[in-house]
C-alpha cells in the first residue's frame, strides 16, 4: 500500500540545462512539485518542490543520471517544523476542521526587518471587488464576502463531506479609478486551492457559478451596481516576496499603514525594487492572515472559513511585498 494519502506529483517546467557529463549526453532541469497527506490523527499534508537535473543519452531515450534538489522546503527538518507539527491555536478547532495546509515556501535570505521567501507556482481562488469607501468593515479584508464560497458543506448525516483546510487567507487593498465611481478601493482576496488537485485544478474543479446566477443571500455584501467584481481560479507563477510579521487582521488601520511603510523603507534602504500595481502605479502589499482556515471538500467545493483569534503581540500574521 501507499504511505501517503491522496499523493500528487506534477512536473511544472522542463528546460535544457546544457551538455551532460558524458560524451553525447544531454542535460535537463526538471522542476517538480509533490504533496501528500501523512497518516496521522490530524492528517497533515506536506508539500515539497524541487528541481532534478536529468542527464540522458543524445537521443533522450535513456536516463543516465538524476540529481535531485529540494527547493521549498529545503530539508526534512523544515518540513517537520513548518508542515507536520500541528500549530498550537489550530488544536482549538482540530475536531471541526482539519489541520491547515500551507503552501510550501523557502526562506532564501534573512534581512534587517524582513525575510525573503520564494513560493513555487500554485492554484488559487481569487475574488476581487470594488467597494464603497464608506464600508470600513469590508475594506479591512478580514471577512470573506459570501460570493467567495463555491458550494455548501454537508457536515452531518450518513455521508458527510470529507474536508481539507488551507491557509493563509491573503488580502490586498489598492486605490483604483473606477469607470463609474471615480477614485475607489479594490479589495482582492486570495484563497489557496488544496494541493491534492494539482496545478491543473482550474480545469478539474467544479465550475464557479456566475455572479448573475446567484441568490441574493450569496452575494452579501452585494457589489455596487456597475462596480467591478469577479471570482476565478488562477494559476499564480512562482514569486519572490519580502515578508514582515504583523499583529492584527485590519488592513487599513494605523498599524497596517506603519507596517507597510516600515517594510517599504527597509526594502528601499537595501536597494530592492517592489512590484507596482498596474492600476495605481503604487507598490503592492498583501496581508496574510495565518490564523484563518479555509475549508474545502475533497470534491472541490470551498464552503467555510474558520477564524481563530490570537493576541496581536504574537504577530501571527504577515505583510508582504513582491519583489521584481
Amino acid at each position: 500500500g501507499e504511505f501517503y494519502i491522496d499523493p500528487t506529483f506534477s512536473v511544472t517546467k522542463v528546460t535544457p540545462s546544457g551538455s551532460g557529463g558524458g560524451a553525447g549526453a544531454e542535460a535537463w532541469a526538471v522542476d517538480w512539485m509533490f504533496s501528500g497527506t501523512w497518516p496521522l490523527p490530524w492528517r497533515p499534508r506536506v508539500r515539497v518542490s524541487g528541481v532534478a537535473r536529468v542527464e540522458t543519452t543524445d537521443e533522450g531515450e535513456v536516463i543516465r543520471r538524476v540529481e535531485d534538489t529540494w527547493t521549498a522546503p529545503k530539508s526534512l527538518g523544515a518540513i517537520v517544523s513548518s508542515q507536520l507539527q500541528p500549530r498550537f491555536f489550530d488544536l482549538l478547532n482540530i475536531f471541526n476542521s482539519p489541520h491547515a495546509e500551507f503552501p510550501e515556501q523557502a526562506v532564501v535570505e534573512k534581512c534587517n526587518g524582513y525575510i525573503i521567501r520564494e513560493t513555487p507556482p500554485q492554484v488559487v481562488l481569487r475574488l476581487s471587488m470594488e467597494l464603497d469607501p464608506s464600508e470600513p468593515e469590508m475594506l479591512q479584508g478580514y471577512f470573506l464576502p459570501n460570493l467567495a464560497f463555491t458550494g455548501q458543506l454537508k457536515l452531518k448525516g450518513k455521508k458527510p463531506d470529507e474536508l481539507v483546510a488551507m491557509s493563509p487567507l491573503s488580502v490586498q487593498v489598492e486605490s483604483v479609478e473606477s469607470e463609474m465611481f471615480g477614485p475607489t478601493k479594490k479589495v482582492t482576496w486570495t484563497v489557496p486551492v488544496p494541493s491534492q488537485f494539482g496545478l491543473d485544478a482550474a480545469a478539474t474543479l467544479p465550475p464557479i457559478v456566475s455572479l448573475d446566477s446567484r441568490e441574493e443571500a450569496e452575494l452579501y455584501p452585494s457589489p455596487r451596481a456597475g462596480a467591478s467584481a469577479s471570482v476565478e481560479y488562477v494559476l499564480e507563477p512562482a514569486t519572490r516576496v519580502a515578508v514582515a510579521p504583523f499583529g492584527t487582521e485590519d488592513t487599513i488601520g494605523d498599524e497596517a499603514n506603519q507596517a507597510r511603510k516600515a517594510l517599504f523603507a527597509a526594502l528601499k534602504r537595501d536597494g530592492r525594487n517592489v512590484v507596482k500595481s498596474a492600476a495605481s502605479g503604487r507598490p503592492v502589499f498583501k496581508l496574510h492572515e495565518n490564523t484563518v482556515k479555509l475549508v474545502w471538500t475533497t470534491t472541490g467545493k470551498f464552503g467555510m472559513a474558520v477564524y481563530t483569534s490570537q493576541p496581536s503581540f504574537l504577530k501571527p500574521h504577515e505583510i508582504s511585498a513582491e519583489l521584481e
